[in-house]
């Protein structure tokens, strides 16, 4: 990705990034409308066409699920800075107490890879819990629905963390095959 990145002139970029910003904005609008009608409406209108549906009924949580991300976000790369340190850290600690060079290139990045995915999955189904939460008492307080999930991922966490690593694996892995096909 980055060689192509790279290779694309740069007018392109910019365009790239207004793409995946407008991405992103669609994504949290077209889910929280996805919450909504699996919540089910008492209304029952004319079929107005599921796009149509997803985006008039998302557009209201829009700027609420914006903070969650936001938050969420923050959090990641809190947790991400302060795992970079800890193994900075443990990778000088290692070098004085001579450990081998296959654990200082190798074990130890193999760590911290795995403990920033476990980081994201925690935090990830926290804002998870936090979207269909808001959603499904209509919340207007970030603030307190943010406590209320983290409650709930403190009585769930293997199920909550595993519902969202598997959707994300799953995601990975569907657009790895585009990629792959398309290829």
């Amino acid at each position: 990705l980055q060689r192509f990145l790279g290779e694309l002139p740069s007018s392109i970029l910019p365009l790239l990034v207004g793409m995946a910003f407008l991405g992103l904005i669609l994504n949290q609008i077209m889910s929280a409308g996805a919450l909504v009608y699996f919540r089910g409406t008492e209304k029952e209108e004319d079929n107005p066409g599921l796009w149509h549906l997803l985006f008039n009924e998302g557009l209201p949580y829009f700027w609420r699920f914006m903070r969650i991300l936001c938050i969420a976000l923050a959090l990641f790369l809190l947790g991400v800075f302060a795992l970079g340190k800890f193994f900075e850290y443990l990778a000088l600690r290692g070098e004085v107490a001579g450990w081998s060079g296959a654990t200082l290139m190798i074990d130890l990045p193999a760590l911290k890879v795995s403990a920033c995915t476990f980081w994201l999955w925690l935090v990830g189904g926290w804002a998870y819990a936090t979207k269909v939460i808001t959603v499904l008492d209509n919340r207007r307080r970030i603030r307190r629905t943010a406590f209320h999930s983290l409650r709930l991922c403190w009585r769930h966490p293997v199920r909550l963390m595993a519902f969202y690593a598997l959707l994300t694996l799953l995601g990975t892995l569907t657009g790895a095959a585009l990629l792959f096909a398309g290829r």
